[in-house]
């Protein structure tokens, strides 16, 4: 699940589209490239949205491979309140992205996330993103298109977004 507004299809699925989650991160600078993040996701609930909260931590690395190229690599675990029955209420999941800056706050990506749940298949997905600024250091936007390629997981997630930075 995405935050935003989110339409996801999958093949011999119902489309659907609405308001996905909402996500409250608190981030810190932990030097030499890496940052720490907790966060509280709060449901949305409706066709995109889940019916519990969730809650996270996470370690990112980011590193200038310069001529505005990046790298970035993150590590996560979460916690989902009201888990199904027979599945796990923690998720792992790593992610990779590759960017490049197109100029002032805009950038395009491509990345690469795996992601494990006890009682379930691990699933992979790929995307390409673009993010851009709307008010000058303040708030961005953010469009995506992502791609599960897991046989029996498969789908396409496309997503506006919106980031308010503090």
């Amino acid at each position: 699940k995405g935050a935003g507004y989110t339409r996801n299809s999958a093949p011999g699925a119902v489309t659907v589209d609405g308001l996905a989650d909402v996500e409250l991160a608190l981030d810190h600078r932990l030097g030499r490239g890496f940052t720490g993040s907790v966060s509280l996701v709060l449901p949305t609930q409706g066709d995109v949205g889940s019916r519990a909260a969730s809650q996270g931590l996470l370690l990112a690395y980011d590193r200038s491979l310069g001529r505005g190229w990046s790298l970035g690599l993150q590590a996560s675990l979460s916690h989902q309140n009201g888990a199904d029955p027979g599945v796990s209420a923690y998720t792992k999941q790593v992610y990779g992205e590759l960017a490049y800056s197109l100029g002032e706050d805009h950038t395009v990506l491509a990345n690469l996330a795996r992601t494990w749940q006890g009682g379930l298949p691990s699933t992979t997905d790929v995307g390409v993103e673009y993010d851009f600024p709307i008010v000058a250091k303040t708030l961005s936007g953010v469009l995506a298109l992502t791609r599960g390629i897991t046989r029996g997981a498969r789908h396409t997630t496309w997503e506006v977004g919106l980031v308010r930075s503090f």
